[in-house]
């Protein structure tokens, strides 16, 4: 049937399950992460050591990291990762430190959070562990931004293609050929909604951070199947910042991808 001949009531039913899906997808939480290569105690909790930096890197100072420091390598990182333009950050104080709580367990204090309503990423004493992790944790959260856009843009499109007179997907949900290049973002992003949530489930995330988003306690309490993705492709982009992208499984890497073409189209408009 095409979306055209559908009655008022369940096009619109269509529009608030989209919309719900894109509240689900944006979160009403900040997005907290921290250094998921910190050192853990025997309860098996991060503790504040420093993080796997490469043999290369220079060596952080013992302590907190002086505020002049901390803006210097922040600023020479998002430059050398060609990031300039794409997001605004705030450095935290030193001693500023907040726990993350997923599922009710505290995992450890946070080395830095993205804000979808601000787009700002604060950077917490965690970041500064070495200088190889302070580049994954920005990877990491400006993911979290891409993520955001991304979704944006996709409800966009879902909401023009249930609108459109004319149905612009086959029965199947794929889009008709003549129709991709106008919903570029739903064509990338098509296949992954047809998913359903165990076979995702199975995929799991990539590291223990992005695990524990994966747990039944997690997602039954204040997370949800988008955040746990969400989690996980930024841990992706973590991964492929500090050279450890072969260890990402091919599943993840063709959903990272997808996101990263998307965000090209939808930011950049190629």
């Amino acid at each position: 049937m095409k979306m055209s001949s559908l009655s008022s009531s369940i096009k619109y039913a269509l529009l608030a399950a989209a919309l719900s899906t894109l509240e689900s997808a944006l979160g009403l939480l900040i997005e907290k992460d921290f250094n998921p290569d910190q050192p853990r105690d025997e309860s098996r909790k991060f503790t504040s050591g420093g993080g796997g930096g490469s043999a290369e890197e220079q060596p952080m100072p013992a302590g907190p990291v002086p505020m002049a420091m901390r803006e210097s390598l922040v600023k020479e990182t998002i430059a050398k990762m060609d990031l300039s333009g794409e997001i605004t950050y705030k450095i935290m104080p030193a001693g500023e430190n907040i726990p993350v709580i997923v599922g009710g367990v505290n995992i450890g204090d946070r080395a830095a959070d993205y804000d979808p309503e601000t787009g700002e990423i604060r950077i917490f004493d965690g970041a500064f562990s070495s200088e190889d992790e302070l580049k994954g944790i920005l990877a990491h959260e400006v993911q979290h931004h891409i993520f955001h856009s991304v979704e944006e843009r996709y409800h966009d499109e879902l909401v023009a293609i249930v609108e459109a007179p004319e149905s612009p997907v086959r029965a199947s949900g794929a889009l008709k050929p003549e129709y991709v290049n106008q919903y570029p973002v739903y064509n990338q992003l098509y296949e992954f909604r047809e998913l359903t949530n165990e076979r995702v489930r199975k995929a799991d995330g990539i590291t223990e951070y992005s695990k524990s988003y994966w747990t039944k306690e997690a997602l039954s309490k204040n997370f949800s199947w988008p955040r746990a993705i969400n989690e996980t492709l930024a841990e992706v982009a973590r991964l492929g910042a500090i050279g450890r992208y072969n260890e990402v499984p091919s599943f993840w890497k063709k959903y990272y991808k997808a996101y990263l073409r998307s965000y090209k189209f939808d930011v950049i408009g190629k």
